[in-house]
C-alpha cells in the first residue's frame, strides 16, 4: 500500500506556478494505472480503464488558476474585500449623519421675555379693504419695516431685510415694537394668509436681465458663457417659470437662452393689491371658523343644535385663503368661495419667503431663485446678519453650519461658499481615509495605474465618490480644484497629480 501512497507537501509555495499540473485527471490517472499495472487483476484493469474513460469526459482545470489569473483572482477579492469595508463605513457614516441630525433643537442661551404675549383681537372686516398700516387698529404691518428681533442694543434693532410689500406679518405673530427693547422667543412659521382685497391689480414682472442673472446664480451656472446640457437649461428656465414642453428643443447656448426668456413676459408676475401674511394658528383657527360660517342675515342666528345657540355675525365678502407653506405647498387649506386664485409664482414666492423666515436651510434651485429675486435689493452679508439673528431666537441646530447647505446660496458670497464646500469635502475625506488608517498619498497611489502617476479628473470624481463625499457633483467639484491645485496641467485636460490630489 505504501506503494500505492502519493506523496504530499504540507508547505505551499509562494509561487503558485510550480503546483499547477498541466496533465488531465484522465491523464494522470493513466499513468498511475500503467506504473502499477502487475498489481492488477484482469477485473481491477478493466474497471481502471472504465475510470479513465469517465475522467476524459471531464473539463480539465480552469485557466482562472494558472498563471497571472491567480493574480486576478486575488485582486478580486481584495477589491470585494474593499467594497465591504466602503459599505461598512458609509453606514457608519450615515449612523453619525442620523445622530448630527438628530441635534437637539434649541434657541440659543439669551434672556428672553414673555411678557405682553396675550393675543390682539381685530376685526376680519379689516380684510375686505386694503390695510393702513398707519392705523391703530391695523393687524398688520410690512415685513420689510417691521421683521427683524432685538440685537442687544437699545433702540437699534436687527435691520429687516427689503422684503416685497405684499409680504406682511401681524403683530400676533411677532410684535413689531419688541424689535427695539427685548429678545423674545420667535414661533414657528405655520399658517400664511392670503387675500385681494378690491378689485384686482395689474400684473408686475421682474426685469428679464435681472431675473436671468439670478437663475444662472442659483443654478450655480454664474460666469458660464456655456454651452449648457439639456438639465441644466431647462433647470434655469424652471427657475423663472418658464415651461418647456418635453418634445421641444432647448437652447444650450447662453445668448439663445436669454432670448427665450424675453420672449416670456412678464417674467415672475405678482399681482398688485395682493397680499400674504404671517399669522399665528391662534389667528388660523379663529379666520377659519369665519370661513366656515355660512351666510347669515341679520344680527343674530339660532343654532338647530339642541345643545346650544351661537351667535354668529355676518361679515362682508372676504376673498381670502389660508396656506400652510411647510405642509401643503403650493395647495390652499382652506379658502372662502369667493376667493380667486392670483399668479402661480406670487404663491410661490410667498411661501418659500415664509420658509426661509422660518430658518429653513434646504431649499432647491428654484425655491432659492424666487428668495433671491424678492430679495434681490440687499446683500450676502445684510441677509446672513438678519438670518442668524432670527435663527438664534428658533429652536434649530444652533451648532450645525448653514455654509454647507443650501440656504447658504443666500447667504455667502460664491467664492467663500465654494471654499466652505471645498474644505468641507477635504475634511471628510481626510476622516474617512483615517478610518481606513491610509494615508491620502497611498489611497491615490494604489489607484493611479501600473506605475502611474496621474489620475485624471473622471477617475478622481469616482474616487471621491467611494469616500462618501454624495453625488457626483460635489466629487467633481473636489476633484476639478485637486486638477487646478496639481498646476501641472490645464483643468480642461482634466488630470490630476496623485501627490498633489492627495495633498
Amino acid at each position: 500500500l505504501a506503494v500505492l501512497r502519493t506523496p504530499r507537501e504540507d508547505v505551499v509555495p509562494n509561487d503558485p506556478e510550480p503546483v499547477v499540473d498541466d496533465r488531465t485527471i484522465a491523464q494522470s490517472l493513466a499513468e498511475r494505472l500503467q506504473a502499477n499495472s502487475h498489481w492488477l487483476t484482469p477485473d481491477l484493469e478493466v474497471l481502471g480503464q472504465r475510470l479513465i474513460g469517465e475522467a476524459g469526459g471531464l473539463q480539465g482545470r480552469p485557466d482562472s488558476i494558472r498563471g497571472g489569473n491567480v493574480e486576478q483572482e486575488q485582486v478580486q477579492e481584495q477589491e470585494e474585500e474593499q467594497e465591504e469595508e466602503q459599505e461598512q463605513e458609509e453606514e457608519q457614516e450615515q449612523e453619525e449623519e442620523v445622530e448630527q441630525e438628530d441635534e437637539e433643537e434649541k434657541a440659543a442661551e439669551q434672556k428672553y421675555s414673555r411678557e405682553d404675549e396675550g393675543e390682539i383681537p381685530w376685526n376680519p372686516e379689516l380684510l375686505a379693504r386694503t390695510p393702513s398700516f398707519s392705523s391703530n387698529d391695523c393687524p398688520f404691518y410690512a415685513c420689510r419695516e417691521g421683521l427683524s428681533v432685538f440685537n442687544g442694543k437699545i433702540m437699534q434693532a436687527q435691520k429687516p431685510l427689503p422684503f416685497p410689500d405684499w409680504f406682511l406679518a401681524t403683530n400676533n405673530y411677532l410684535r413689531e415694537k419688541w424689535r427695539w427693547k427685548t429678545i423674545r422667543r420667535l414661533k414657528n412659521i405655520i399658517m400664511l394668509l392670503e387675500w385681494a382685497p378690491g378689485a384686482p391689480g395689474m400684473n408686475e414682472g421682474i426685469a428679464p436681465e435681472k431675473a436671468f442673472e439670478a437663475a444662472l446664480r442659483t443654478c450655480e451656472l454664474e460666469g458660464s458663457q456655456g454651452p449648457f446640457d439639456d438639465e441644466q437649461a431647462r433647470g434655469v428656465l424652471e427657475c423663472l417659470h418658464i415651461t418647456m414642453e418635453k418634445q421641444q428643443d432647448v437652447p444650450h447656448d447662453l445668448f439663445t437662452l436669454s432670448q427665450v426668456v424675453q420672449r416670456h413676459l412678464p417674467i415672475c408676475p405678482t399681482q398688485a393689491r395682493r397680499y400674504f401674511s404671517l399669522i399665528s394658528l391662534f389667528e388660523a383657527e379663529h379666520l377659519r371658523a369665519v370661513l366656515r360660517t355660512p351666510a347669515r342675515t341679520g344680527n343674530t342666528s339660532t343654532s338647530t343644535s339642541a345643545s346650544s345657540s351661537l351667535f354668529l355675525p355676518s361679515f362682508p365678502a372676504l376673498p381670502v385663503a389660508l396656506r400652510a407653506p411647510s405642509v401643503l405647498e403650493g395647495q390652499v387649506l382652506d379658502a372662502s368661495s369667493d376667493f380667486v386664485a392670483g399668479t402661480d409664482y406670487q404663491v410661490f414666492a410667498a411661501e418659500h419667503l415664509s420658509r426661509f423666515a422660518n430658518s429653513e436651510a434646504s431649499f432647491t434651485s428654484r425655491e432659492l431663485c424666487s428668495v433671491e429675486l424678492s430679495l434681490s435689493n440687499c446683500g450676502h452679508q445684510e441677509r446672513q446678519s438678519w438670518y442668524e439673528q432670527m435663527r438664534r431666537c428658533r429652536r434649530r441646530q444652533q451648532m450645525r453650519s448653514f455654509a454647507t447647505q443650501p440656504v447658504s446660496a443666500l447667504l455667502i458670497p460664491p467664492e467663500v461658499r465654494n471654499k466652505a464646500r471645498l474644505d468641507s469635502a477635504v475634511a471628510k475625506a481626510k476622516a474617512t481615509l483615517q478610518r481606513r488608517r491610509m494615508t491620502p498619498r497611498q489611497f491615490f497611489s494604489q489607484r493611479a495605474g501600473r506605475g502611474g502617476l496621474y489620475l485624471t479628473t473622471a477617475e478622481l470624481t469616482e474616487l471621491l465618490e467611494t469616500l462618501g463625499l454624495g453625488n457626483s457633483i460635489e466629487a467633481g467639484r473636489l476633484a476639478v480644484a485637486a486638477a487646478k491645485l496639481s498646476g501641472s496641467v490645464e483643468p480642461s485636460s482634466s488630470s490630476a497629480g496623485a501627490g498633489a490630489g492627495a495633498g
